[in-house]
C-alpha cells in the first residue's frame, strides 16, 4: 500500500516481495518466540534477515523462530530512522499492537 507521501507500509512475506525490498530503506519488526517485537531499519532486507536468522543479532539470537510481521519503505534513510524511533516509543507500540 503506498500513501501519498510515498511510503509503502504493511506486512510483507520475506519470500514474497525481497527483490522490491533490497533498493529501499526499510522499517521491519519481527515477532520473536518469546512474543516480543523487534523493530529494527536497514536498506538490506535479505542481508539483515539472514543475520536475524543466523544467529549474527545479540537480541534475536536466543529468541528464534521469528516471523517478519510488519515493513514499511521509505526512499530516504531519515524517514525510515524517524518511523523506527516512534514504533519504539510507546505511542508507537500502541500503534504496531492495533495494526498487527
Amino acid at each position: 500500500m503506498v500513501d501519498p507521501s510515498g511510503r509503502q507500509s504493511g506486512c510483507a512475506s520475506l519470500t514474497s516481495r525481497t527483490g522490491a525490498l533490497d533498493s529501499k530503506f526499510i522499517v521491519y519488526v519481527l515477532l520473536c518466540s518469546d512474543n516480543t517485537h523487534y523493530i529494527g531499519q536497514t536498506n538490506n532486507l535479505n542481508r539483515r534477515m539472514h543475520e536475524h536468522l543466523n544467529g549474527k543479532v545479540q537480541y534475536t539470537k536466543s529468541r528464534r523462530p521469528l516471523k517478519l510481521v510488519y515493513t514499511e519503505i521509505f526512499s530516504t534513510r531519515d524517514g525510515s530512522v524517524k518511523k523506527e524511533k516512534f514504533l519504539k516509543s510507546r505511542k508507537g507500540r500502541r500503534y504496531l499492537n492495533k495494526v498487527l
